[in-house]
């Protein structure tokens, strides 16, 4: 078969790689073509366009040609392939390695950690219900993973995994790997370890709060559980080192907090009559610091009334 005129290798590739379209006849001298310039993504091109004619065996046949060469997408397709079992034999072994060869493609299922849809701070969860979805209900793929690529996050959706299967057993395990998550600093591991501590049937809260202060250590202030387990929060703590070192206006929301057991979202403490006192004092001792009070209290509150005119009277 002769070469048709006016034909341009540059020009096909550009067509099919655009709008998967191409002239079956031309196909032999393109793939020559691409095979002489190790051109993988023309190749994975062409195995896409023979998948879209329901050509599985010649897909898979440039597939893995253009696998070879380099291409991301061709890998991925293989992984999937060796992953399902679909037209090739369920490997998960050789789908791990062609995963491995496609981290430039748009989702890797090697690594949720940077592909999940939930995100906080940059960091993603992985639950088991996304975990069950993306696998089609079959576990098996996540747990040979967890083994080849125990990802902080993929640790902390395999520990909820666990979770819910019950058991002694499970539970144990389960809390492994969300502690090793956490150690690794994956926040959501630390939510879902002082979630367990501070509540329920296995509330501890010696453990609650061995993990509330480890999340700190990473940076986390995990102001939500601190009523629960009956610690001030790191805001609480930072506010007072700044008052006690004569921050007037500092003083004024510590003695709001004190007052209420509380004040805004971060600033967590149990109600302290005298420690409001203590530090309402503080604060009235200049404008900026009794102006910050004022703007804390409920002037309409008898309890914050009567507060304000006892400050009045010092």
């Amino acid at each position: 078969m002769e070469k048709p005129t006016n034909w341009n290798y540059d020009a096909l590739a550009k067509e099919l790689a655009e709008n998967h379209d191409c002239d079956e006849a031309t196909i032999p001298f393109l793939l020559e073509e691409a095979r002489k310039r190790r051109d993988g993504e023309v190749i994975a091109d062409l195995a896409e366009w023979f998948d879209d004619g329901e050509d599985h065996h010649r897909f898979l046949e440039l597939a893995t040609e253009a696998a070879e060469l380099g291409s991301p997408r061709a890998n991925f397709w293989l992984g999937n392939e060796y992953r399902w079992g679909t037209h090739l034999p369920r490997d998960f072994e050789k789908a791990f390695a062609c995963y491995q060869r496609c981290d430039d493609y748009d989702w890797v299922p090697i690594d949720p950690e940077e592909n999940t849809e939930y995100e906080i701070d940059g960091e993603v969860e992985v639950t088991a219900d996304m975990l069950l979805s993306d696998s089609g209900g079959d576990i098996g793929w996540w747990l040979f993973v967890l083994e080849k690529h125990p990802s902080r996050s993929l640790k902390c959706g395999m520990a909820d995994w666990f979770m819910k299967q019950g058991g002694d057993e499970n539970r144990e395990r389960a809390l492994k790997l969300l502690e090793e998550s956490a150690n690794d600093g994956f926040e959501f591991a630390f939510l879902k370890l002082l979630e367990f501590y501070s509540s329920g049937d296995f509330k501890d809260i010696e453990k609650g709060r061995h993990w509330f202060y480890k999340a700190e250590e990473h940076g986390f202030d995990e102001a939500c559980f601190a009523d629960a387990l009956g610690v001030e929060s790191l805001e609480c703590r930072k506010l007072k080192a700044a008052a006690d070192l004569g921050d007037r206006k500092a003083a004024a929301k510590l003695a709001c907090a004190y007052l209420h057991g509380g004040y805004g979202d971060y600033i967590c403490c149990a109600k302290d009559e005298a420690l409001a006192r203590q530090y309402g004092v503080l604060a009235s001792l200049d404008e900026d610091g009794m102006d910050e009070l004022i703007a804390g209290l409920d002037v309409n509150s008898v309890q914050d009334g009567k507060f304000l005119s006892d400050l009045s009277k010092n």
